[in-house]
């Protein structure tokens, strides 16, 4: 995981591309079928704040002394809230790690409350006009074969440059 705050808000899955699960002799980690994704989100927002859409949506909201942040994670296609907190420093991951039109919004709140949160970071996924990598894992060449003639047919039909490719094993 990332160097984050001490009130880290995410859900238990790591983002170095391990997965929480043992082998059958029970001693060492089942490595993923896919590359990590980098230990850090990679896009730069504002007041210091990391954001990314790899492996789902991440957000790395800074360590603050005064005053706190609120994060909300929102799916556009739905306008359904899918995570909310306010805290002094996190990261966050969402759960959801396929394709999802996220919303990030972020928000600054002063200790002494009298101030309405300030409006810090609005963020919309939007895939159109980008290069987007879709990944197919190696050792499962039926579902690859399936699924390789509709990769560059993006989700909802969104004219994307696709790039499909095999993750080394």
């Amino acid at each position: 995981m990332t160097d984050a705050a001490p009130d880290q808000t995410t859900d238990t899955k790591p983002t170095d591309g391990a997965v929480n699960a043992t082998t059958s002799g029970g001693d060492a980690p089942v490595k993923s079928p896919y590359p990590p994704a980098a230990a850090q989100p990679v896009l730069i927002g504002p007041d210091g704040i990391r954001f990314d859409f790899n492996l789902g949506c991440r957000v790395l909201l800074p360590p603050r002394i005064e005053g706190k942040w609120r994060v909300r994670l929102r799916d556009l296609d739905t306008g359904n809230i899918l995570f909310e907190s306010e805290n002094k420093g996190a990261f966050v991951n969402s759960a959801k790690r396929w394709f999802v039109r996220f919303r990030v919004e972020v928000w600054s709140i002063d200790d002494d409350r009298l101030n309405e949160p300030r409006p810090v970071m609005t963020h919309d996924f939007d895939p159109r006009h980008q290069d987007v990598l879709i990944q197919f894992p190696v050792g499962t060449l039926g579902d690859i074969l399936a699924w390789f003639p509709y990769a560059p047919a993006s989700p909802r039909n969104i004219r994307i440059a696709a790039s499909p490719a095999l993750c080394p094993a």
